[in-house]
């Protein structure tokens, strides 16, 4: 039993790195397309990413139930199983 645990807990903790490594690639990409089309506005760019990202950070953990148990409604409405 405590081999199948620590296995879990590997896997979680690679899945993770996956995670932040996804996250941080494209943050980094939707950082330098945005600077990339409005130059002159690198300050407004950074602020509103930045904003946007956190904001989906925030409400990704609040809407994540919506989505993990399949008996909710919201799957029936979306067409999920």
């Amino acid at each position: 039993m405590t081999l199948f645990v620590n296995n879990v807990k590997a896997h979680f903790s690679f899945l993770r790195f996956l995670d932040g490594m996804a996250d941080a690639a494209s943050w980094g990409a939707a950082v330098s397309i945005l600077m990339k089309l409005f130059p002159n506005k690198v300050s407004q760019v950074m602020s509103w990413t930045e904003m946007v990202f956190g904001l989906g950070y925030m409400l990704g953990k609040i809407n994540d139930p919506l989505y993990t148990f399949p008996r909710h409604e919201s799957h029936k409405i979306a067409g999920f199983v």
